[in-house]
């Protein structure tokens, strides 16, 4: 902290004096006496006095504002004036948000909201007086002992009631918590504190895309993500149900040690069920709750009245509306949250149906060869060896999916990279030591695995498991196996990642040249050979083949798919990045918005391609200096990219690095180093510590640095940095340009 800096404030507020207010120096030192200032008005007797209100006590600060009990002498009434934190200091943004807070709770009249009575201004301080709630706020009523369940119930009922008339009268909350719900004296609950309110009809936000709103153990995951402009009536609901879940348990929904690590929690595990915390809690009660938090919108009560109805159902002993979900529910939920994991659970599904249908298809075989015993005993015998086998087969195949299935979904919920690692490393054990008689199922369960470690970052055992997988299918298989050629393409895509590249472009050709051998003619199954290719040869800067081999596979992909799927997506966007790499920055932008779109049309607005395109046209724009939308892509891709990925992950240590690199470019050094610092963690942890992406992020710090006046620490990254380029390129150290994706 600043030797300056007020004492007592909290770090929100002491981001907003350094950065979002813009002050230092004599301003700085003005905002600090004015705060204060306001301080003394309650200490000092002879200091009391605010226009027409007599000043009794602090009741409530934040991080814009501040809350006293006053008396309004020409009324003689006890109110409560709330007045901006900073008086005539505050940023335009703050007095802005201040006069909505203000206008919106002003146009609203309802028992259970707290009623403004005047809005205006004194001597450069904009205040308004409001209600004088006599009574404790609702986190501190529940949170020693949680409350009956009938009072819990009808407490959100009224709150639901009041919220959906501020929603019918245009006004969203956005930061409903148990704190901004006030218990009167009569034991009336009243909302409070609309600072962060918008007016559903206004087009208009003082927040940008990615900046999250509210409070993070309330907020409903789109709020947590960001993703502002999808916020409406359904967010408070969410929120409602949070609210009822503390009343209920006397805990939030979500609790981490950090605020980062609540966020992730609400984008990806569930709470745990009321009922586990209090198994008293009525299950009725317990499903209306978690309705409320449904990860999806579409989940929830549709609006705030439909709550408050199904809680008064409940209160009456009706039959409420709401219904748990079921088993293939949360698998849904669980599978939509992990993409990379569930991809190997349908994986696996896939392989264990096939093996399936063949021993039914050889059972069925053995019946019909009983038919004619006599005539065919020894061909029923074979077939019943078969049919032995298969069954065999099968059972193995279902025992390590029902194993994996019962890990998985545990570990999800704990969100630990480190922990899936661990589960998929044990996984590839057993492959090797259950399947040895299976060398078919040995080498696709293989590849499967490669392929998810592949979706994770995990480039090193990526690596591993697909030598494995081409050993066996080599030596067991044979080399005219299909799984042949896409072993030797999983070792060539993991080497590319692992910066060994040369190799990779090895495994790379004789993948494709072997996959032509056995297949003929440029077949839709050759494409994936040809993009694999086309990376490495782009990451080499040999663009003309890198070129020719994208435009190859998107030929084949047209005219066998059409021209609207992902897989033409994909390589247009690899074609946008060939565009990059010449210099022809316009037709790269074009081709790059293009692609944008067709994801978006494709799989929504939340995908890790969309997300991919996101960051691809950011760069382009980088180079084109449009820097203040490249930082914005930038953010948008890696908010989407720590949702889909968690926070270790190859590509968020490239977002983390690339947002850096624009900040820095806008001369914004303070703000770039703590990315680059996070980026080189990431990157020396999964790529490992000699791997040309660290040299890089090495060479962005020490540029930071170096602008900062970290002369000493900049010097020894730049050296860092050179020394693993002159060891990845010994005879062109600067030729590393690394990935754009």
């Amino acid at each position: 902290m600043p030797a300056n800096a007020p004492q007592g404030l909290c770090p929100k507020c002491l981001v907003a004096m350094a950065i979002g207010l813009g002050h230092s120096g004599a301003a700085g030192e003005a905002i600090a006496a004015s705060v204060e200032n306001q301080k003394s008005e309650i200490k000092n007797p002879r200091v009391r006095y605010f226009g027409d209100y007599e000043l009794l006590e602090e009741i409530a600060r934040g991080g814009m504002g501040i809350v006293y009990k006053a008396r309004q002498v020409s009324l003689n009434r006890v109110v409560a004036v709330k007045m901006l934190l900073f008086g005539r200091f505050s940023s335009r943004e703050f007095v802005q948000r201040f006069r909505i807070e203000a206008e919106a709770v002003a146009s609203l009249h309802h028992p259970n909201i707290v009623a403004i009575h005047e809005i205006g201004e004194h001597e450069g301080q904009h205040y308004f007086s409001m209600d004088y709630v006599e009574g404790q706020n609702l986190a501190a009523r529940a949170r020693e002992n949680p409350l009956p369940p009938e009072l819990a119930a009808e407490y959100v009922r009224a709150i639901a009631q009041a919220i959906h008339y501020a929603h019918q009268h245009g006004v969203l909350h956005r930061d409903l918590k148990p704190s901004n719900i006030l218990i009167d004296a009569l034991d009336q609950p009243h909302i409070t504190d609309f600072g962060l309110a918008k007016r559903l009809e206004s087009a208009s936000d003082l927040t940008l895309p990615g900046e999250v709103l509210g409070t993070p153990n309330y907020v409903a995951p789109e709020q947590a993500a960001g993703r502002n402009a999808e916020i409406g009536p359904t967010s408070d609901v969410y929120s409602l149900g949070a609210i009822l879940y503390y009343s209920l348990t006397g805990r939030a929904p979500f609790l981490s040690e950090t605020i980062q690590g609540t966020l992730r929690q609400v984008l990806e595990t569930d709470p745990v069920a009321p009922r586990l915390l209090h198994p008293k809690i009525p299950h009725d009660l317990e499903t209306i709750c978690l309705k409320c938090l449904n990860k999806e919108p579409r989940g929830r009560y549709p609006d705030a009245a439909e709550l408050a109805e199904d809680l008064a159902r409940w209160r009456a002993g009706k039959p409420i509306l709401a219904r748990p979900a079921g088993q293939a529910e949360r698998i849904w939920r669980w599978c939509r949250r992990q993409p990379a994991l569930s991809s190997l659970i349908a994986a696996v599904l896939t392989l264990l149906v096939t093996v399936a249908i063949g021993s039914s298809s050889m059972l069925v075989m053995e019946k019909r060869a009983r038919d004619n015993e006599v005539r065919l005993r020894r061909q029923a015998q074979v077939h019943q060896r078969q049919a032995q086998t298969e069954a065999e087969k099968s059972s193995k195949v279902a025992r390590f999916l029902k194993d994996t299935l019962e890990v998985l979904p545990s570990v999800a919920r704990g969100g630990n990279a480190a922990t899936f690692r661990k589960i998929l490393n044990d996984r590839s054990e057993r492959v090797g030591k259950e399947f040895t008689n299976q060398p078919d199922v040995e080498v696709e369960l293989r590849l499967t695995l490669a392929g998810v470690y592949h979706e994770l970052g995990f480039y090193q055992p990526m690596e591993e498991m697909a030598r494995a997988a081409l050993s066996t299918g080599r030596s067991r298989l044979g080399n005219r196996n299909p799984a042949v050629p896409r072993a030797l393409a999983s070792i060539g895509d993991a080497l590319m990642h692992l910066g060994r590249l040369t190799q990779s472009e090895s495994f790379c050709r004789e993948a494709l040249d072997l996959h032509l051998q056995q297949v003929g003619a440029d077949q839709p199954e050759t494409v994936g050979f040809l993009s694999t290719l086309g990376n490495v040869l782009q990451r080499e800067r040999k663009l003309d083949e890198a070129h020719d081999a994208y435009q190859r596979a998107l030929n084949i992909t047209q005219r066998a798919k059409g021209e609207n799927n992902a897989e033409v997506a994909g390589l247009l966007d690899n074609l946008e990045l060939i565009l990059q790499s010449q210099g022809r920055l316009p037709e790269a932008e074009v081709l790059a918005r293009q692609v944008l779109a067709m994801r978006q049309q494709l799989f929504g607005s939340e995908h890790a391609d969309v997300a991919t395109s996101l960051h691809n046209l950011g760069h382009v724009l980088y180079l084109e200096r449009s820097l203040p939308e490249a930082e914005s892509r930038y953010r948008e891709a890696l908010a989407m990219r720590r949702k889909l990925f968690g926070d270790e992950h190859v590509a968020v240590a490239t977002s983390l690095y690339s947002l850096a690199l624009v900040l820095s470019a806008q001369t914004n050094a303070a703000a770039a180093e703590p990315l680059y610092r996070e980026a080189l963690v990431m990157r020396q942890k999964l790529l490992g510590e000699e791997h040309p992406a660290v040299a890089e992020t090495l060479s962005g710090l020490a540029s930071v640095l170096r602008e900062e006046g970290h002369v000493d620490e900049a010097d020894a990254r730049s050296r860092q940095a050179l020394a693993i380029s002159r060891k990845a390129w010994p005879n062109e150290p600067e030729k590393w340009l690394g990935g754009n994706k």
